[in-house]
């Protein structure tokens, strides 16, 4: 009995000396919505979070961890809206098949502010079988297309 009490009291001692980030991590909070004729206002969420004006920084106790969850149109053409934040992680990092009605990309992470990569997610966690070549309606292909004439007038 006596012993049960001294390893109860030394299992206290340690989860009191438990580093501060053991109990959860410090994550990014902001929210983008594509809106208006180009999908611009706000996207610094996305790209640039530590630098996006309303952006906070807030703690996150576990099981919850550092999220981004990022909603695409149909197969996968522009970013409909993303969101970094703390949640109990709703999936696997990773996307959905890129040919459903609304696919979406998750990223957990349970490091201080590791939410502050690049929240356009597809081309780094889409499904390895999505090897779609770009549409003359892709986003990817008028950035292509506008690279290739650039070059060709710069000549």
């Amino acid at each position: 009995m006596r012993r049960t009490y001294l390893s109860c009291f030394l299992l206290l001692v340690f989860l009191v000396q438990l580093p501060e980030n053991a109990a959860g991590a410090k994550c990014y909070a902001c929210s983008y919505l594509f809106a208006g004729h180009d999908g611009t206002f706000g996207y610094s969420c996305v790209n640039d979070t530590s630098n996006f004006e309303t952006t906070s920084q807030i703690e996150c106790e576990l099981p919850r961890k550092c999220i981004i969850k990022a909603v695409y149109d149909r197969n996968v053409q522009r970013l409909l809206s993303m969101d970094k934040g703390c949640q109990v992680p709703q999936g696997e990092t990773g996307c959905d098949a890129p040919d459903g009605i609304r696919p979406v990309c998750y990223y957990n992470c349970d490091t201080d502010l590791c939410n502050s990569i690049d929240g356009n997610l597809a081309f780094e966690y889409m499904p390895v079988s999505w090897n779609a070549a770009p549409t003359a309606s892709s986003g990817l292909y008028v950035t292509l297309m506008m690279a290739v004439l650039s070059a060709y007038t710069s000549v």
